[in-house]
């Protein structure tokens, strides 16, 4: 259980993180395409086409969370796969995302709102909102016969919008984390039979959780707590509403991981978890804890970035022990070789005393075939 959800994420006995299904993902549908990309199309649809209606808002959220963290933790091995993914989110993103954007402009531009641009001009159709437009926006006729039908609709497409939202976070996650190129999902092709090009797994994995990695947090545009429309739930739906348009432009730095991910774990790499074993016994027997300088900290950094600076330090430290290890290993194995040196050495100088026998003959000076024969009495023999 992951904050006040319960998370489809699991951290295996070799380190990596996973999601509960991804056993059922990598033996029955990654080899195959079809079947790859219809569930990566069904999953995603539910964040816009879902059946909601007898579930409360917070149930909503805490599905998305949990569908995406799904996607998020799946056990990709080829860039395709995940590019397949982040294309699918792009094409529901660019269909229902910029349709329901327009329907919710539309309709509060019906009740007489104009997104005025500082020079007086309107602004970008579906672009961020101005001030001005923030202002005028708040400063609509709620309370009117006009807005009433709009007002009992609002919460339902601020809903999906929020869907909408958590696939974009979803895109950007999969793109920092398997370290996707713009220029990579561009090029990509659905229908086109690329090479596999395997992805490389960090070694610190983030959790996709927006449902707690949000808490607390309204948007990437500030709030102007003087704007009121005089309902609180108004408020905080239009604000939804001003946000969405916001992150519908996909800038990046909307999209940070601290957005997106809550705990961080450390995986092993495939050379480590050979060793695992003795480290285990090792650490038992001695825990010793990599110090940082205050300088490596910023009173202003977030957790998750002060925990994956002390992950990359661990990381360090481990790295220097493994080295000073396989010093001392090539010291034993000098040592070997120098006592393998010295018999071989001693097996030459033996062999050397045995051929001085066969120097030693009899009178006739013929060579002996071995140590020079001891006479043997016949009483000794008879005994």
């Amino acid at each position: 259980k992951i904050g006040r959800t319960y998370s489809p994420v699991i951290k295996l006995p070799n380190g990596n993180v996973e999601s509960v299904f991804g056993r059922v993902y990598a033996d029955c549908v990654r080899s195959q395409k079809g079947l790859r990309q219809n569930l990566f199309k069904s999953l995603l649809n539910i964040f816009v086409d879902g059946d909601t209606a007898d579930r409360s808002q917070g149930d909503v959220k805490s599905l998305h969370n949990y569908v995406a963290s799904t996607l998020a933790h799946l056990p990709f091995t080829a860039a395709n796969e995940v590019l397949n993914l982040i294309h699918q989110i792009d094409s529901i993103v660019a269909v229902d995302g910029n349709a329901l954007l327009d329907h919710m402009s539309k309709a509060v531009k019906a009740l007489g709102w104009s997104d005025g641009g500082g020079d007086g001009e309107e602004s970008e159709e579906g672009g961020e909102i101005s001030e001005e437009g923030i202002e005028s926006l708040f400063g609509l006729a709620w309370d009117g016969e006009e807005a009433k039908d709009f007002k009992w609709k609002l919460p339902s497409l601020i809903e999906k919008a929020d869907g909408v939202v958590v696939l974009l976070r979803l895109k950007y996650f999969l793109m920092q984390i398997y370290n996707i190129a713009e220029s990579k999902i561009e090029e990509y092709q659905a229908s086109e039979q690329g090479r596999a090009v395997s992805l490389t797994l960090p070694d610190v994995m983030p959790i996709f959780d927006v449902l707690n990695a949000n808490l607390g947090y309204d948007g990437p545009v500030e709030k102007n707590e003087d704007l009121t429309t005089g309902e609180e739930s108004l408020d905080l739906l239009c604000w939804s509403f001003v946000n969405f348009r916001r992150l519908m432009c996909e800038f990046v730095e909307d999209y940070e991981l601290t957005r997106a991910a809550t705990k961080v774990v450390v995986v092993a790499k495939k050379e480590e978890r050979k060793k695992r074993k003795r480290k285990e016994k090792e650490e038992e027997e001695e825990e010793e804890e990599v110090e940082l300088d205050d300088d490596d900290f910023d009173d202003d950094e977030p957790l998750f970035v002060q925990k994956q600076r002390l992950a990359e330090a661990k990381a360090k430290e481990k790295e220097k022990k493994k080295k000073e290890l396989e010093k001392e290993m090539e010291k034993v194995k000098e040592k070997g070789k120098a006592l393998k040196r010295g018999k071989e050495t001693k097996g030459a100088v033996v062999k050397k005393d045995d051929n001085e026998y066969k120097e030693k003959g009899s009178g006739s000076g013929e060579a002996v075939d071995g140590p020079t024969p001891v006479r043997v009495s016949k009483r000794f023999k008879a005994q």
